[in-house]
């Protein structure tokens, strides 16, 4: 019973997280973890960790971010979890990213594109070549980071789309980037028509 009670708590504190009432969520990873940790439950204690530093990455806190997926990966590399090793890279590339790491950030991509891949997960394979081209337009490198994001955006599906799920953003950028003030103008309207049909405030 008390397993069950630190997956319940876990849940908990993952649905405070998505509703964006940080400190508390925060508060509930806390003592998950320290409960995880004392039942041994290696697997949902790596859970907090991954999922907190994605919240510290969403608050700009990318040092602790970075820190808290470095040891979500070892704890899930150790459980042979590919998934969720897939994920705590793609933190530490992005934790990269904000420090101004790119070479280290776009390998990190790499190695956590090649973990999705391997886990057949196709939508996260296309949401990194996304994140890869956002890195690369940070760059001025407009001509990878527009193709990458294409390719993105060719691949999710229609249903996606209109849920607001993906937008074309990023190749409104890589227009301006190349003096297309039209063609960005159009795509980033477009964009902003579908976030404001989409049922997520985020």
């Amino acid at each position: 019973m008390p397993l069950l009670v630190a997956h319940a708590d876990y849940n908990i504190a993952y649905l405070y997280y998505l509703r964006g009432e940080y400190t508390r969520a925060i508060e509930l990873y806390s003592a998950t973890r320290e409960h995880c940790h004392t039942l041994g439950d290696a697997y949902h204690q790596g859970l907090c960790d991954l999922d907190q530093s994605e919240m510290y990455l969403e608050l700009n806190l990318s040092e602790e971010g970075a820190h808290l997926a470095r040891r979500a990966f070892d704890t899930f590399q150790q459980l042979g979890m590919g998934y969720e090793t897939a994920k705590a890279v793609t933190n530490l590339a992005i934790a990269s990213s904000h420090h101004g790491d790119t070479e280290f950030a776009l390998d990190l991509f790499l190695q956590a594109r090649a973990l999705f891949t391997r886990e057949r997960n196709e939508a996260l394979t296309a949401t990194i070549d996304l994140y890869q081209a956002l890195v690369f337009y940070q760059e001025g490198r407009l001509a990878e980071a527009r193709a990458l994001s294409e390719s993105a955006f060719r691949f999710f599906p229609h249903r996606a789309r209109r849920k607001g799920r993906i937008v074309p953003a990023p190749a409104g950028s890589h227009s301006l980037g190349y003096g297309h003030g039209e063609e960005a103008r159009r795509v980033c309207l477009a964009a902003i028509q579908k976030l404001e049909q989409a049922k997520h405030p985020h």
